[in-house]
């Protein structure tokens, strides 16, 4: 004996709906282009608020050099604000930046970035970033040891991680240094 149940269909097509205007809703602001010096691609960062512009999140994208996204993943508040963060690029299967803070969604906050210096070690280096709403709504990613915004960033490497994130965390610094 088969059991309809009506009701299940319209709840999903219900949920369907609501998702996608959830989605609608959404709006992308572009933070921050990170390149680096072992491919072509670039890493974009990019909040994801509602129409007040209220912050709801964060979009990481890989982009390749013919502007096609490789890769994309969204991260709400409090997964970014979780005790490991988030993680925003992966190398042969290891967490290599990770990004960590409590984000006021009307205003912003400190956020902790994270690297990887050493694989052989599993060493980590941090630096602080800020990210703030501006009077226009628009918002910034902010060197916090500049307190300027940041549009662009590059990933510098070494033979055994990153040895910088130029732009986004001051060069020539006495990192603090973690491990994951």
């Amino acid at each position: 004996m088969k059991i309809r149940k009506p009701w299940l269909g319209m709840t999903m097509s219900a949920l369907c709906f609501v998702g996608l205007i959830a989605e609608a809703a959404t709006q992308r602001q572009v933070l921050v282009h990170l390149s680096n010096d072992r491919n072509q691609d670039i890493n974009v960062l990019t909040g994801l608020v509602d129409k007040s512009p209220t912050a709801k999140g964060l979009e990481v994208s890989v982009v390749d050099q013919q502007g096609q996204t490789k890769s994309a993943v969204e991260f709400n508040l409090a997964q970014i604000a979780s005790p490991n963060g988030v993680v925003l690029a992966v190398d042969s299967g290891r967490p290599v930046v990770l990004l960590q803070g409590k984000i006021d969604p009307q205003s912003g906050g400190h956020a902790v970035l994270k690297y990887l210096t050493n694989v052989i070690t599993g060493n980590y280096a941090e630096c602080q970033t800020q990210v703030r709403r501006g009077a226009n709504g628009q918002w910034h990613i902010i060197n916090s040891y500049t307190g300027q915004p940041v549009s662009r960033g590059h990933i510098q490497t070494w033979t055994l991680g990153i040895s910088a994130i130029k732009g986004v965390c001051p060069e020539n610094f006495d990192f603090a240094e973690s491990e994951y």
